[in-house]
């Protein structure tokens, strides 16, 4: 019972990062008028939005430093108390330097949250069921962030911009759980020197990272002006075709472990990528709304399991002692990613249109998945440290 109760805690980390971003978006234009309309109001308001992706790339770092001097558990307990307080200060607070301190810090606490639980995830579970695990981290957080985009636009209208930030207070129901369930430091480990040991050979994933984070984030930065490139204008059904490229992500992230399972590592990355390739392709093909949808769904469909993929790749190839360290890094690389999309497909599609740019990048995924296909090793498991 204890054992299932702590898989809730860890999943948890993904809905945290859901509820940062989709809670906010519906009330953005309430918050442009709250600081006063206007272009200023509007950056300020797109501000809040983004600068908790700031503070991840502090916090995934210093999260991993922080476990292996404080184990798993404090930096998990800590990081819930710190989500909860800081993400629901909204419902208070109205100064803008302290909205922008506060949700600076909430990327702070979701990253170091997600960071201790897929530590204690690599070592607690078998590798099999570690597998699972990472894409239902990655399938819940998807799920939550569809459901928080629905209920914010709801509690938004029955209250006002600053309601969706009370959704936050959800991690103290965690804290409690995690008080109880989560365990110690690592049987046989100490906690309190910094680990030894060099992360280099991580570097060629963590690059990889980059550009192809670049093609995930296609389907929310790129879509939308798709939409209105085949004459698709209505918000609410933009929105709709977005929530079905959630759906998907959260399906591709939910058979990431029975895949990996029975095609391997090799099999895996192909049908990752060659599905995001078949969907930028779609995307690049769509003249309506119905064509972007599909292409929306079948490229999450594949990004999906790629960021599983990733993550399980990273904690198979990093020392157990270094781990923490590993999975810190990542939230940096995959940051910059959706930070280039806008600056890699703006002069692709200044020289050849938003379809051509979408034919290219799809082309690029294909590949990608070629090559991956052939560099990887067969077997179900990257090189690891353990035994």
């Amino acid at each position: 019972m204890l054992e299932r109760l702590l898989i809730i805690v860890l999943l948890a980390s993904g809905m945290c990062s859901a509820i940062m971003y989709s809670s906010i978006t519906p009330v953005l234009p309430g918050l442009a008028v709250f600081f006063g309309g206007g272009e200023q109001g509007s950056f300020l308001a797109q501000s809040i939005m983004t600068m908790p992706g700031l503070g991840m790339m502090v916090g995934g770092p210093l999260s991993g430093l922080l476990i292996e001097r404080l184990g798993e558990r404090r930096v998990i307990l800590g990081s819930l108390l710190l989500f909860s307080l800081t993400g629901a200060a909204g419902l208070v607070l109205s100064d803008t330097v302290a909205l922008l301190g506060s949700r600076f810090l909430v990327g702070v606490a979701a990253s170091s949250f997600t960071t201790a639980s897929l530590t204690l995830m690599s070592w607690r579970f078998a590798l099999e069921v570690r597998t699972r695990l990472l894409g239902y981290q990655s399938a819940v957080g998807a799920s939550m962030g569809l459901m928080a985009l629905l209920a914010a636009g709801v509690s938004a209208d029955l209250g006002s911009w600053r309601t969706p930030f009370s959704f936050h207070l959800l991690g103290l129901g965690f804290l409690l759980l995690a008080i109880v369930v989560v365990p110690g430091p690592r049987p046989g480990s100490t906690t309190g020197p910094r680990a030894v040991g060099s992360l280099k050979p991580l570097l060629p994933i963590y690059l990889c990272c980059v550009p192809l984070f670049i093609t995930v984030f296609t389907t929310s930065v790129q879509a939308p002006f798709l939409l209105e490139g085949v004459g698709v204008d209505s918000a609410s059904l933009q929105s709709r075709v977005l929530a079905l490229g959630v759906l998907g992500h959260a399906l591709g992230a939910w058979s990431f472990g029975a895949l990996m399972v029975r095609l391997g590592r090799r099999g895996s990355l192909a049908l990752a990528l060659g599905l995001m390739s078949l969907g930028h392709l779609l995307l690049g093909l769509a003249d309506s709304a119905a064509a972007v949808a599909a292409g929306c769904v079948v490229s999450s469909l594949g990004s999906g399991m790629l960021v599983p993929y990733l993550t399980h790749s990273l904690v198979e190839r990093a020392a157990p002692a270094l781990r923490g360290r590993a999975l810190g890094l990542f939230p940096v690389f995959t940051f910059l990613g959706s930070l280039l999309n806008p600056l890699a497909y703006a002069p692709l599609t200044a020289w050849l249109g938003i379809h051509a740019a979408l034919l290219v990048a799809g082309a690029a995924l294909g590949v990608g998945a070629v090559v991956g296909s052939m560099v990887m090793p067969r077997g179900g498991a990257a090189p690891s440290f353990e035994g």
